[in-house]
């Protein structure tokens, strides 16, 4: 046999031995995560029924969020139903969606930022949304108008965007993604971040961005004063607000422990009827 030949059956037995490697890896590997596993090659139908055990399982509550998907600050509330909240949003096809519910509040500001994952539509509920977006270089990169309810704000995947409620009164909408994991980038607290400058005051425009978190939103200070409220933001909601608004934090809070004070005070009595 000459020596080319014998290479070539040398180079082939060691492939065969890493394959088969590989295959008992990815057997051991599937027989540690069991259903894991076995629900990543599910039909979407069955991995759907995984997420859903409850008899409307194609409603989403954004109120019932837990609350490490809710964002409550002084110029915002946003109920964030993405992969993590709602794990259902994750099986649809292609990268999954993702929808959140926003209260912007009044001159409230969700500073310059991108989604690197995902397309967004802004659907306006009530109020007007001063919005803002940048094309890359050698596009339009001044673009600012305003959108009502009726209208949608869309923003292509990566492109810097903001928005601004400018109005005394809450502005509210939906937004929409195509991907289960839209991703987003603060620039303001990346650009600090990278500065070496992060936890610094960052002003402009009578707009103060030092104490948001991850600087993603900011307090209007010019339209606060015009609109006769404090520094610190505006009460929410307002008397009278639609059952459609966002709950804050701490309102869903106190209705689920009020929820469950009733549902024991309920149980005792039933003990002691019994």
């Amino acid at each position: 046999m000459t020596k080319p030949m014998t290479n070539l059956l040398t180079c082939a037995v060691a492939l065969l031995v890493v394959h088969a490697a590989s295959l008992c890896e990815c057997q051991s590997f599937g027989q540690s995560t069991g259903s894991q596993l076995e629900s990543s090659v599910l039909p979407e139908v069955k991995q759907r029924a995984l997420f859903n055990a409850d008899t409307t399982p194609f409603r989403l509550d954004f109120n019932a969020l837990p609350a490490t998907s809710k964002v409550d600050n002084a110029a915002a509330i946003q109920l964030q139903g993405d992969k993590a909240g709602f794990p259902l949003l994750s099986t649809l096809p292609n990268s999954g969606s993702a929808v959140f519910l926003t209260a912007l509040k009044p001159c409230g500001i969700i500073l310059p930022h991108i989604h690197q994952r995902a397309n967004e539509i802004y659907t306006i509920l009530s109020g007007t949304m001063t919005c803002g977006i940048s094309e890359e270089n050698g596009g339009r990169q001044d673009l600012t108008f305003e959108t009502n309810p009726g209208q949608a704000f869309i923003v292509p995947q990566g492109l810097l965007h903001f928005n601004h409620n400018q109005q005394c009164t809450p502005l509210v909408f939906t937004q929409t993604f195509n991907n289960a994991d839209p991703g987003s980038i603060n620039v303001v607290g990346a650009l600090a971040a990278l500065s070496g400058t992060a936890g610094a005051s960052i002003q402009a425009s009578n707009v103060t961005a030092g104490s948001s978190p991850q600087k993603a939103f900011a307090l209007d200070q010019a339209c606060l004063a015009r609109c006769g409220f404090p520094s610190s933001g505006a009460p929410f909601p307002p008397e009278g607000a639609p059952a459609y608004y966002p709950k804050p934090a701490s309102a869903s809070a106190n209705a689920s422990a009020s929820a469950s004070a009733s549902a024991s005070a309920s149980a005792n009595a039933t003990a002691s009827s019994g």
